[in-house]
């Protein structure tokens, strides 16, 4: 990432609004002793079901927001 060294009077205003920034974190509960689980089985399981979960989530988080949304009016 590069950055200017130098901005305009409108840059800097622009930067110094105050901005309202969401951070969400996703937990899977018992995902470190399914993984190590299915290393133990010499299975890849695990690999599967992440990329599939990591895949999907964001359709459902969509779709929980629409809905959210709607009931919310």
């Amino acid at each position: 990432m590069a950055f200017k060294l130098q901005i305009t009077e409108a840059e800097f205003a622009e930067l110094a609004k105050p901005k309202l920034r969401l951070f969400m974190s996703v937990d899977v509960v018992g995902s470190t002793a399914f993984k190590h689980q299915s290393e133990k089985a010499d299975a890849q399981g695990w690999l599967d079901f992440f990329t599939s979960f990591f895949a999907e989530f964001p359709d459902f988080l969509l779709k929980a927001r629409e809905e959210a949304l709607r009931s919310a009016d």
